[in-house]
């Protein structure tokens, strides 16, 4: 993935402070969209960029969604009649 690609190119390998550091910023990434009111709903590494100065910024937000008022993202869906749907 592009993070460790990056990374590896420039480091060879991550320490642990750095691994933990990255792991925080995955987290606060996460916890900021949530706080937000909204879910992700893809997280992967490579939906994580690192920016010119080293912070990660999480991207393709095309799957998620909004939490309603309890923190539930409502999955509705929709029955269809057969026979009314053949009809038209």
């Amino acid at each position: 993935n592009i993070i460790s690609l990056f990374l590896l190119y420039r480091y060879e390998a991550l320490t642990e402070d750095m691994a933990r550091f990255y792991v925080t910023e995955m987290t606060l990434a996460i916890h900021t969209v949530h706080t937000m009111g909204y879910i992700h709903r893809d997280i992967k590494p490579d939906n994580f960029l690192v920016d010119r100065v080293g912070h990660l910024k999480l991207t393709d937000f095309g799957s998620a969604a909004k939490m309603d008022d309890h923190g539930k993202v409502r999955i509705y869906k929709i029955k269809l009649d057969i026979k009314e749907t053949r009809k038209l």
